[in-house]
């Protein structure tokens, strides 16, 4: 009896050491779905425009994949942003997603972004705790529910549109 469980036993040991052996995760961790809405009401404080948008996410270990876009910007967008702070209150620049920080220029009007931040794209905010390059520390404050994005545009050098980072309960 013993001998029949323990072959099919040693035979997944060796499966599972020779998978991590060659560097593969047996078990791969599913990414977080993080998104956020933007509107100007949200901003701090409010701005009264049309513009809207949208922010997708997946949160890995050592990445974050996004996707942004938004529509009716009143002026032409200038940057898009991940920034520290709670709900209605402005905070330091995390990374850019668009127009600052090595990445592309925004659109002007309306348009989607699409990237991926590592801890190479993190700026900050140092003085609220995030060190330049803390991929793991912007991580943990996007679980919190402390990271908002948001767009600014010549009309609207402070936002025109933010909306803050939630992950989504699971789906039944």
């Amino acid at each position: 009896m013993h001998r029949i469980l323990l072959v099919p036993l040693a035979a997944l040991l060796l499966a599972l050491t020779a998978t991590v052996a060659a560097g593969q995760n047996p078990v791969a961790v599913p990414p977080e779905q993080i998104q956020a809405y933007l509107k100007g009401y949200k901003e701090v404080p409010a701005v009264s425009t049309h513009a809207s948008g949208e922010f997708r996410a997946e949160l890995y270990a050592t990445e974050l994949y996004y996707e942004l876009t938004y529509a009716d910007i009143e002026a032409p967008a200038t940057v898009a942003q991940l920034r520290l702070a709670q709900k209605g209150v402005r905070g330091g620049a995390i990374a850019y997603l668009c127009g600052g920080g090595g990445k592309p220029a925004c659109p002007e009007y309306y348009g989607k972004v699409e990237g991926m931040l590592t801890a190479a794209d993190i700026v900050g905010p140092e003085a609220q705790g995030i060190e330049a390059g803390h991929f793991r520390e912007t991580a943990r404050a996007i679980r919190a529910g402390v990271v908002y994005v948001e767009v600014r545009s010549i009309r609207f050098p402070y936002g025109e549109i933010r909306g803050q980072l939630y992950i989504p309960p699971p789906k039944p």
